[in-house]
C-alpha cells in the first residue's frame, strides 16, 4: 500500500523520505537514500521497534519502559546512522525539541482562544434563555462562583455538561466525555429576546466538528 508523504519540521527535514509503503503492516521507507524497513508498538509504559536495513544485512530493536514517544524514533535513527556511515546526530534531541515546539504552539492557541475582548453581560436574564431554549436546564447563581460574574447554564444533550457564559451571547459548553473539544455556543435572538438560533463553533482552532 502507497501513503502519502508528510513534510518533515525543519528540525528533523533529513528524514524526509522520497517514498513510503506499507507492506504485512510494516512501513517501508528510505532514510538519506538507504532503503529502511521497520514497526513499531506501544502499550502503557513501554514502547518497541524493529528495524531493518535490507541493503546492509542490519537488523535491530529498541524496547523502552517508558512513554517517552520522541525516544524510540530518535534511537532508530541515531542506530540507523551508525550504521549506515552517516555523520552522528542527537535524533532523540531533535524530536524533543520539536515536540516541545509544538506544545509551545498549542498553548499559545489555547491562550488566544481563551482571551476576552471583554467582559459583559447577556443581553437576556438566564430565567428568559432558559425558556426559550430547550437545550438549556437551571441556572446557577453568578453567587456560587468564585467569579461573581459567572453565568452557568445545564446542557441538556448528549454528552451534556455545564454552558458557561463568555461573553454577550456567546456562551461555552464542556462536554462530559473528554474527546469532545468545547465549543463556543452563540445565541441570536429575536426581535422578542427569544431565541432564533444557536451557531456552535469550537473554542480550539485545531478542533474538528465536522
Amino acid at each position: 500500500m502507497v501513503m502519502p508523504l508528510d513534510e518533515m519540521p525543519p528540525e528533523l527535514k533529513l528524514l524526509e523520505s522520497k517514498f513510503a509503503n506499507c507492506g504485512l503492516d510494516w512501513d517501508l521507507v528510505d532514510y538519506r537514500g538507504a532503503h529502511m524497513v521497520w514497526h513499531g508498538g506501544a502499550v502503557f509504559s513501554f514502547a518497541t521497534a524493529v528495524v531493518l536495513l535490507p541493503e546492509q544485512n542490519v537488523g535491530f530493536a529498541i524496547a523502552i519502559n517508558s512513554e517517552d514517544g520522541e525516544l524510540v524514533p530518535g534511537l532508530m535513527y541515531e542506530l540507523a546512522d551508525h550504521y549506515l556511515n552517516n555523520p552522528r546526530a542527537n535524533w532523540p534531541a531533535a524530536f524533543q525539541a520539536y515536540k516541545a515546539k509544538q506544545i509551545a504552539g498549542g498553548l499559545a492557541l489555547l491562550e488566544e482562544s481563551l482571551a476576552r475582548s471583554v467582559r459583559s453581560r447577556p443581553s437576556v436574564k438566564l430565567a428568559a434563555l432558559e425558556a426559550s431554549t430547550p437545550i438549556l436546564g437551571t441556572a446557577t447563581s453568578p453567587s456560587h462562583r468564585p467569579d461573581k460574574n459567572a453565568h452557568r447554564l445545564r446542557l441538556h444533550a448528549p454528552h451534556g455538561r455545564t454552558v458557561v457564559h463568555w461573553q454577550y451571547d456567546t456562551w461555552i459548553a464542556r462536554f462530559d466525555d473528554p474527546a469532545l473539544e468545547p465549543a463556543y455556543l452563540n445565541f441570536a435572538l429575536d426581535k422578542d429576546a427569544k431565541v432564533e438560533r444557536i451557531t456552535l463553533k469550537p473554542v480550539l482552532r485545531i478542533a474538528d466538528f465536522r
